[in-house]
């Protein structure tokens, strides 16, 4: 470029004009939105953009996706929809495979009216045992037999190359092998919430004790830089539909041109963490339509103040987990009021969370973090078994005498078990006195000599 010559952007009707659709994608809709409301308040706490072509040929909201988002912010209390907000009104209940009225209320099966919702992601429990039907039926992911399970790895970078090598080096939604990233499920800023949660439980691979829980194996994906950018974003779910894993797309884009109803393997993964970032996803998604004040009117219940539940969460925006923040709301794309949520800044706003709302009952047997307690070793683990058998007869109840049989694919996969951390922390100790057993093993090796755009020195 000559001296003195400043470059200037084009002119507006010099820019190159937008790519032709591709000829193979099917048509979608006008963006139209169906709302969900509280019979009691009936302020409206979801709004979900209709994707689903029905079979009169219109378009709407997939029954069963809409019913498990509600029941989530609903604290886990099961219920069904009804275009009526009075829940007697058996002929306005939603029966149909979509929904196509624009707004809803729903209902709790128990009857309570005044009840509470969770709008916030740390104040929400994971429903152990009781997630709902569509997702306890699933068909297990297990192994595939194609990738060898890894040992405790010791670093990020081990864990997002043996991540990438068993997903063979590709994106597991748009195939690409390129641009890889390893993706966590539950976002990594979780982990706290994943101790108070048990989630370890759920783990089908062995985890170093030290290592941070939300880097298990069964918590990785890969995916292409561009899926992970709309992952990480909440624009799209992974929920199933006919008894498969599918992708569900919020917003009406290119991509969802491309991978709407596309199929999502699980293969390696764990099926309860999938449900979390659905309901984590479901989480963000509510708070981009409601407002400040509207989130403390549906968390608080009313003026009964219900707890929700046995298996309910959090009570109102104060929280004990960290790691996320209470904030946020409204700012949609509709241009409704709010400001969008910064999970990210959660430390600070717990620190300054509002006084006089519920606080969140803890759990009498409540994991200890051993790391930050200085006790002695067989204090230590006797304390952990305590805990692990406490959780066992919560969760995974075959561990106990009289408790039942494991299913098949829990005698194959589950790696959790009473006693686990101890046990893995003396895995951990023998094999740094004979590092030649490490040697052998190959841990961490498994993307060596491949060839593939695979970094491990990539941010998470």
């Amino acid at each position: 470029m000559a001296a003195g010559i400043l470059f200037s952007p084009p002119l507006a009707s010099h820019r190159l004009p937008s790519p032709p659709p591709h000829p193979h994608l099917p048509p979608f809709p006008p963006i139209e939105r169906i709302f969900f409301c509280h019979p009691s308040h009936d302020i409206c706490f979801l709004a979900l953009t209709v994707n689903e072509r029905t079979e009169e040929g219109s378009f709407g909201v997939y029954h069963d996706l809409a019913l498990n988002a509600c029941q989530i912010l609903a604290r886990n209390q099961a219920g069904f929809l009804s275009t009526s907000d009075n829940p007697e009104n058996v002929a306005a209940r939603a029966t149909a495979r979509h929904l196509t009225v624009r707004l809803y209320y729903y209902h709790l099966a128990s009857g309570l009216r005044h009840y509470p919702m969770c709008l916030t992601f740390e104040s929400w429990n994971f429903p152990h045992r009781q997630m709902p039907d569509s997702w306890r039926n699933l068909s297990p992911g297990g192994h595939d037999g194609n990738a060898d399970q890894p040992e405790a790895l010791e670093s990020w970078s081990e864990i997002s190359v043996a991540v990438k090598a068993r997903d063979s080096h590709r994106c597991r939604i748009s195939g690409w092998d390129t641009c890889l990233h390893t993706t966590h499920i539950i976002p990594k800023e979780a982990s706290n919430w994943m101790v108070k949660n048990r989630m370890r439980m759920y783990y089908t691979d062995e985890l170093d004790p030290d290592t941070p829980l939300d880097q298990a194996y069964g918590n990785l994906v890969t995916l292409a830089a561009h899926i992970r950018e709309l992952f990480e974003k909440s624009e799209f779910l992974i929920a199933p539909k006919d008894g498969k894993l599918c992708l569900s797309f919020y917003k009406l884009s290119e991509a969802a041109k491309l991978y709407h109803n596309a199929p999502f393997t699980s293969t390696h993964l764990g099926i309860e963490f999938l449900y979390t970032r659905f309901a984590f996803s479901i989480i963000e998604i509510a708070r981009r339509y409601v407002t400040l004040a509207d989130i403390e009117l549906l968390e608080g219940g009313g003026d009964h103040g219900e707890n929700g539940g046995e298996n309910g969460g959090g009570g109102g925006s104060n929280s004990d987990s960290g790691g996320m923040d209470s904030n946020g709301g409204g700012g949609g794309d509709d241009g409704s009021s709010g400001t969008k949520r910064k999970w990210r800044q959660g430390e600070k706003d717990e620190k300054e969370g509002k006084e006089g709302g519920k606080k969140q009952r803890r759990r009498k047997n409540k994991v200890t973090d051993v790391s930050t307690v200085e006790t002695d070793p067989q204090e230590r683990d006797r304390q952990e078994l305590e805990e692990d058998l406490a959780d066992a007869k919560e969760i995974h109840p075959f561990f106990l005498p009289s408790g039942g049989s494991a299913t098949g694919y829990q005698v194959e996969h589950l790696a959790w078990y009473p006693g686990q951390r101890a046990v893995e922390r003396l895995k951990r100790d023998y094999r740094e006195a004979h590092p030649n057993i490490r040697e052998c093993s190959g841990a961490g090796r498994s993307g060596e000599g491949t060839g593939h755009d695979s970094d491990p020195q990539e941010e998470e």
